[in-house]
């Protein structure tokens, strides 16, 4: 008989308020999965007792792949991981790209403390639990399981502070949705987006040296200029529409690309895709700098996939063509076949 596996990191669903500290992170493990007791067995491994907001890369990367391993081993039917919403949408994408299996890991958190009058982390726990043991849920990767409903990995991004349901993308059915116990998946998983078998990736660790730029009206491109300076590996920039600027943003980012540090383009907008069409100082004139337009990714994730693709030791051509794939298909539901992996001996 298959089980579950339960890993905690803290977060809102393991937060009480403690008088002159704030809200912090202060239930254990095994606590917090009594207070969800479904009455089946649950597997409980206490990986990390902190706010999402204060999680470093390393803490990131053994939370994704510690989930990776668990739904690996044999008799494990599912994962459900309970991690704070402020970063749950990076660890849950860096864990899809680092698994291929068919077993369900499912991520979960809460909008409320444990002692709020009306929390909602047991609910959105039992939940979670319902959605990593469904048989429908095989073969869709990593899951994002708050208020009620479902959501892959790929498309979960935080936009609301509060909602109940914080990473349901604006428009789109949920993939699936869980009423008193009961799930329903919107389509068969292959209909809703076929999955390789293999990892994307393997990162040996997170590289740092991934920025981000926010733009805005007027942008004189210091920023861009600073991030180059500091080491940057790889800039995105989080422009304006569908992927504009000014001038002055297009010509730091040649002198960026001409350095050798790798520039990709979201957009600062919610929801909609990134392509080059406007002239003058626009997304036309970025592309023709050297600019990657990241369509289909959030700033969020396109940073994690950079960071992933940079530990992982490919060099700079690899990840253009990485994130060139993986931005075609990521929309569509696909996924990119593995990255190439580096030569025997060479560094990573």
């Amino acid at each position: 008989m298959s089980r579950t596996v339960l890993l905690t990191t803290g977060g809102t669903i393991a937060s009480l308020p403690r008088a002159g500290a704030g809200v912090v992170a202060a239930v254990a493990g095994s606590e917090l999965a009594a207070v969800a007791d479904d009455g089946a067995a649950v597997e409980v491994v206490e990986l990390l007792r902190t706010g999402s907001y204060a999680m470093s890369l390393e803490q990131v990367l053994h939370v994704a792949r510690v989930a990776a391993n668990q739904a690996a081993r044999p008799g494990v039917g599912g994962v459900v991981v309970t991690h704070g919403t402020d970063t749950l949408e990076e660890t849950a994408f860096l864990c899809d790209l680092l698994y291929g299996g068919a077993a369900p890991i499912v991520f979960t958190g809460a909008q409320r403390h444990a002692g709020h009058p009306m929390a909602d982390g047991p609910g959105n726990l039992r939940d979670a639990y319902a959605v990593a043991r469904h048989p429908d849920a095989r073969d869709r990767g990593v899951l994002v399981c708050l208020g009620g409903r479902a959501d892959r990995a790929r498309a979960a991004v935080k936009r609301s502070t509060v909602a109940p349901a914080p990473f349901a993308p604006p428009g789109a059915p949920a993939e699936a949705t869980v009423r008193d116990g009961r799930v329903r998946f919107a389509m068969a998983a292959a209909e809703s987006g076929p999955r390789h078998r293999t990892p994307v990736l393997d990162p040996a660790a997170l590289d740092p040296d991934v920025l981000v730029v926010t733009l805005g009206v007027g942008d004189d491109a210091r920023l861009l200029t600073a991030a180059g300076a500091l080491g940057a590996r790889a800039v995105i920039v989080e422009a304006l529409g569908l992927g504009n600027a000014n001038p002055a943003v297009v010509a730091a980012v040649g002198a960026l690309v001409a350095a050798g540090v790798l520039v990709g383009v979201t957009s600062r907008c919610a929801d909609g895709p990134v392509q080059p069409v406007y002239g003058a100082g626009g997304g036309h004139d970025i592309a023709a700098a050297g600019a990657l337009f990241l369509d289909g990714l959030a700033t969020s994730h396109a940073r994690v996939l950079l960071m992933a693709a940079l530990g992982d030791g490919l060099d700079p051509p690899a990840v253009r063509g990485l994130v060139a794939d993986f931005a075609l298909t990521h929309a569509s539901g696909t996924r990119p076949p593995p990255a190439p992996r580096p030569a025997a001996g060479s560094a990573r």
